[in-house]
This record gives C-alpha cells, sequence and structure tokens, in this order.
C-alpha cells in the first residue's frame, strides 16, 4: 500500500449493486477507511454505528442505496449534482474540450 492510498476495509458493503459488482469479480474491493470513516466508492455508502448510510455530502439527505451520484466516487443526491452541474455552467467551469461542466467531465 502506498501512503496516499487509503486503508482497505474487510466489510463489504451490502448494496445489491455492490453485492453483484462483488459476485462479478472475485478480487473486487472498493471499501476504505479514510480519516476514521468506512465508505464505499462504488455506490457512496458509509458505514456508520453499525448500519450503512446513503446520504447526500451537500444537503444530507437520505436516499436509497444506489442512488447516490458523483463523477468518480457517488456522494450527492440527484437534485445536488445537478444544482453543482447548473453551478458550473453559470460560472463558466465548464471543460475546454468537451465543454461539460467540470463536475461532469471525464477528459
Amino acid at each position: 500500500m502506498k501512503f496516499w492510498e487509503p486503508k482497505r476495509s474487510r466489510r463489504n458493503c451490502p448494496t445489491p449493486i455492490c453485492k453483484e459488482a462483488v459476485a462479478n469479480n472475485k478480487n473486487y474491493k472498493r471499501v476504505y477507511i479514510s480519516n476514521g470513516v468506512t465508505r464505499c466508492d462504488y455506490c457512496g455508502g458509509v458505514y456508520k454505528d453499525g448500519k450503512w448510510e446513503h446520504k447526500c455530502s451537500r444537503c444530507g439527505k437520505e436516499v436509497k442505496p444506489g442512488e447516490l451520484c458523483g463523477l468518480f466516487v457517488p456522494h450527492l443526491c440527484n437534485e445536488c449534482e445537478e444544482a453543482v452541474a447548473r453551478e458550473g455552467i453559470a460560472s463558466g467551469d465548464v471543460c475546454g474540450m468537451c465543454g461539460k461542466p467540470r463536475s461532469r467531465c471525464y477528459c
């Protein structure tokens, strides 16, 4: 493990999309511990107080497992993701190659 990589958790995320990913790839592991927080990088779930939570990091709204969205790590509800994209367009924070807001650009 490199010094910049977060520690991998032994825990697997119980979200159906994560279970399916684990079933399809035996080496799949996307649950990490960073700053004392156990988080699934695939669905955005956070393990707290013995249960998995799926909350928007911007507004705090609880969403169904698998409904968080984000570019590489899901962390926003649909409404907040749309708001971030609109704010990026309004402020001119768009990719020069594809024209998408930076929050949606893979370039």
